[in-house]
């Protein structure tokens, strides 16, 4: 383990009794924040076998093995967009079986991917859209609740912009573009910024 990429000293502390879970679960949020999801999802798996009850370990997984910002979920092709969005749907199920373990804030972020990643939401392909937003919608909840997180303040602004992944402008007049949540989505990460700088803290997301 000590032969690991260097990825600094950035973590955040889960329910967990197991080092090595925490460790690698560290090191698949680095990753995710980094763009590598297919590494952050090798290091959830790991973070998996050595504490299988870790539910904010099974978020991870789930979280980053689905759609983002690079690869929307148009991008995947069907057979593969079946495979992950059942992966998606077991990780996020096995949170919510070790949810009461959980603490509040894990508890907020497990439900708010939940909903997402509800089955009876998809049937036609328009309803990743939804999927998409309806995410934003419960990060907005949670950013509520923890506004001073400064995780949940960078995965709410990643929700924002997933809805309208390579649209937040209009190009012709420089606005944000319609249906956007640009704005929104500026100021918030503009105050996590200011709280990561009053705490000294360099996160790698923001």
């Amino acid at each position: 383990m000590d032969d690991y990429y260097d990825l600094g000293t950035f973590g955040r502390a889960v329910t967990t009794n197991s080092p090595d879970a925490q460790r690698w679960f560290d090191r698949g949020l680095v990753w995710c924040y980094a763009f590598n999801r297919g590494e952050a999802v090798r290091c959830f798996r790991a973070a998996l076998e050595h504490d299988d009850g870790c539910a904010l370990a099974h978020w991870g997984l789930a979280y980053a093995s689905a759609a983002y910002y690079n690869r929307v979920w148009a991008d995947f092709p069907a057979e593969e967009r079946a495979k992950v969005v059942a992966i998606c749907r077991e990780e996020i199920d096995a949170a919510m079986v070790q949810i009461e373990t959980a603490t509040a804030i894990e508890q907020a972020l497990i439900r708010a991917l939940a909903d997402a990643f509800d089955a009876n939401l998809l049937g036609e392909e328009d309803d990743f859209v939804r999927w998409n937003d309806t995410y934003a919608a419960g990060m907005r909840q949670v950013y509520a609740a923890f506004p001073d997180d400064l995780d949940v303040c960078c995965l709410c602004a990643e929700a924002l912009v997933n809805r309208t992944p390579w649209q937040l402008w209009n190009l012709a007049t420089g606005q944000p573009a319609e249906g956007a949540d640009t704005l929104e989505a500026i100021a918030l990460l503009e105050r996590a910024m200011a709280l990561a700088d009053e705490r000294e803290i360099a996160h790698p997301g923001l």
